[in-house]
């Protein structure tokens, strides 16, 4: 074929260029603008084999956006998980149960962001945590502490919800409750070791449970609505008394009444205009000996544990009991976390202040702060 009026031969390649583009834009037009799109791409500008792929590939993923299955997902392209190493299945922890239980729905997606380290193990990525059937407090607590091992050992974390709440609670609502979710970096290909009740080593818990962690799990717990306002107290005490009393374990659990007595009265004396909330489950007859009919302390007894726990979450100071209830709550609580007791918790957060307890009186710090 002659250029007209020239005599110089056409290339045949720009014959069929033409024509691949009067397809293109034809076909464009249509539902079917792939196709046009790749006949014009092959015979209008002669791209063959490999770089045919490697164009369609890069302009298909700008038209369709990031993959959420692609390696691109990783700060770093080194960070991405590889097909090597053990023959653990993609999502699945070794030798434990995959991270969504089976008959159960995946987790919710991540509604935010968490950028956090990430090194690639030699048998997982992420860390997750189930199994746990006890009361709320203890099944966050293992939570947190799984969201805490993953960020101090730089993996991801993976939200298996709750199958089941002891003391009445419905499973559904405490998840959405606690706001926990899954890292978006996580895909199906992402390697999980998921740990059955507790991780291990949990009571190295508080050396995980840095200000940037105890920050991030606020933030997840902020996220989802709550029942009611904030702490509307000064001082929120949590006692345990419902289901330790007449237990094999009370001992361990217990606070003795004076202890809580000798806490207000020392905390009044120093504050008096200071509002004060006892926090627990029975009857008010069972609190004579601690309150003494001080109109400043009110007793909220058997309410609703979400509103409860966001009242401890909440509150300016917040004195845990031996219990995973308050104790979670002290993880969250950015505020004054007091214990009145003679032993160390490693699963107290950081900068918790330890009240002492002498003979029938406690023993507070020379350089206690109170109001």
């Amino acid at each position: 074929m002659q250029r007209k009026g020239s005599g110089v031969p056409v290339p045949r390649r720009y014959h069929h260029g033409c024509i691949g583009l009067v397809v293109c834009i034809a076909v464009l037009a249509s539902s079917s603008g792939f196709f046009g799109y790749y006949y014009y791409m092959y015979y209008g500008l002669g791209l063959q084999g490999k770089n045919l792929h490697s164009s369609l590939q890069s302009r298909l993923h700008r038209l369709r956006g990031p993959s959420t299955n692609s390696s691109s997902r990783y700060q770093n392209p080194s960070d991405a998980p590889t097909g090597g190493g053990p023959t653990t299945s993609p999502s699945r922890a070794l030798g434990a149960s995959s991270a969504t239980a089976p008959g159960t729905s995946p987790p919710p997606p991540p509604s935010h962001h968490r950028p956090h380290c990430f090194r690639p193990g030699d048998d997982h990525d992420a860390i997750a945590v189930t199994g746990h059937r006890d009361g709320f407090g203890a099944c966050y607590s293992a939570q947190l502490q799984a969201l805490a091992l993953a960020r101090h050992t730089c993996k991801h974390y993976v939200f298996i919800p709750f199958q089941r709440v002891s003391h009445n609670q419905d499973a559904q609502v405490m998840n959405r409750f606690c706001g926990l979710t899954t890292d978006e970096d996580v895909t199906n290909r992402t390697r999980v070791k998921t740990y059955q009740g507790n991780v291990d080593g949990r009571q190295h818990s508080g050396e995980w449970m840095t200000a940037a962690v105890r920050a991030e799990l606020l933030s997840l717990y902020r996220s989802t609505p709550k029942p009611d306002e904030d702490c509307p107290y000064d001082v929120a005490i949590h006692i345990r008394r419902g289901d330790v009393i007449d237990t094999a374990n009370m001992e361990a659990r217990w606070i003795d009444d004076w202890v809580y007595a000798a806490l207000i009265s020392d905390w009044l004396y120093h504050c008096p205009d200071a509002s004060i909330a006892i926090y627990s489950e029975g009857q008010a007859e069972q609190f004579r000996n601690i309150t003494h009919a001080d109109g400043r302390v009110r007793l909220v007894l058997n309410g609703d544990l979400r509103v409860t726990y966001h009242h401890l979450v909440t509150a300016p100071v917040l004195v845990v009991a031996h219990s995973a209830f308050s104790v979670s709550a002290g993880l969250l609580n950015p505020n004054r976390i007091i214990y009145p007791g003679n032993r160390n918790s490693s699963e107290l957060p950081g900068g918790t202040e330890y009240v002492r307890l002498g003979t029938n009186q406690l023993v507070w710090d020379s350089n206690m702060r109170w109001c």
